[in-house]
């Protein structure tokens, strides 16, 4: 059984291998404690045409403690856990949602420590197939909308490269939950959310932005929103 397993485990790899990336330079990428990501974001908001207060820092993404977790057939997958820090005031609302990070043949993993010591580690994005988790890096995906997912030009602050781009739009007033939001009778929502992956980088940015209309009692109100992650040095 386990002579088969393995002759498994060595057959999917080498098809993989055969099989050109969908979207190549992720092939390469290693991680390793030390390795960091610094992101630059900006929050800015308008309630019934007036401007909220602007949110921006800085948050550092550093992998350190590095764990090996057994995969069965595929093998033991090295993993590091995760931390995030700010230089901003005040810390954003939003985080990654993962405790550790891993990468393997063009694979990125997360994963989050559960009972019993042991780890649930799922793909995030994979670049030969295309794959991305249905709630993405950020979690901020719906998980049960269509996304579209390609390769656009992009110009970051340090670098100008391809990025995978997966997006995802919705109009949907009749939904119960949408970018984990409750949506109830009389609210409108419209929103944009969009991730990036760049080659040879990795995470390489978050944005969201759109407009809610909540209506009632004789009162409307108007809040537009937009949320927008760059990164901007790693050492990668």
């Amino acid at each position: 059984m386990i002579g088969s397993e393995s002759h498994q485990a060595a057959a999917l790899a080498e098809r993989r291998a055969r099989v050109p990336p969908r979207f190549p330079g992720f092939e390469e990428m290693t991680f390793f404690s030390g390795a960091c990501w610094e992101y630059s974001w900006c929050e800015t908001g308008i309630t019934n045409g007036k401007i909220d207060p602007e949110g921006s820092g800085i948050v550092r993404v550093e992998l350190s403690s590095p764990i090996d977790v057994d995969r069965g057939p595929a093998g033991a997958l090295r993993l590091f856990e995760m931390t995030c820090s700010t230089t901003a005031a005040r810390a954003p609302a939003w985080s990654p949602q993962w405790h550790y990070l891993g990468i393997d043949d063009g694979v990125l993993y997360g994963a989050a420590e559960i009972d019993g010591g042991e780890y649930g580690v799922v793909t995030i994005f994979d670049s030969k197939t295309g794959e991305v988790h249905p709630q993405g890096f950020m979690g901020s995906f719906s998980g049960r909308r269509p996304r579209s997912i390609s390769s656009r030009p992009t110009i970051n602050p340090f670098l100008i490269t391809r990025a995978v781009v997966v997006e995802e739009r919705f109009f949907d007033p009749d939904a119960d939950m949408i970018g984990g939001v409750r949506i109830c009778d009389g609210e409108r929502h419209h929103y944009k959310i969009r991730e990036l992956y760049l080659p040879g980088k990795g995470f390489g940015g978050w944005s969201r932005s759109g407009t809610s209309i909540y209506a009632g009692g004789g009162y409307v109100d108007i809040f537009e929103a937009a949320i927008e992650v760059r990164l901007t040095a790693t050492n990668l």
